[in-house]
């Protein structure tokens, strides 16, 4: 029988970090991309959000290999919605001050 781990605050640390991070899955032959919207310490699941609507949680081994899989996909653009959250404002910002 396995005996759970209790996470250690800065392993808890590393696993929240996770959320806002996109990641991508195939489906069906296609893939999907999608964001980790929530962690579930209890259980160690990362919840995904995929952009098409749907969802579903992931195991460690499953976010690793969706994290890879959006990587190589995304070559050269970041992870995280909320860095390019920021970068969509920037370029906002600096559309408006053109128009100016």
């Amino acid at each position: 029988e396995r005996t759970k781990k209790q996470l250690t605050r800065p392993d808890l640390q590393k696993d929240i970090a996770y959320i806002n991070c996109r990641v991508s899955k195939k489906f069906d032959g296609e893939i999907y991309d999608g964001t980790v919207s929530k962690f579930s310490s209890e259980h160690r699941l990362w919840a995904i959000k995929y952009d098409d609507g749907d969802g579903e949680e992931m195991d460690w081994d499953d976010l690793q290999k969706a994290l890879k899989l959006h990587d190589s996909k995304n070559k050269g653009k970041k992870r995280s919605v909320t860095e390019e959250e920021s970068a969509d404002e920037k370029k906002k910002g600096s559309a408006k001050k053109k128009r100016a």
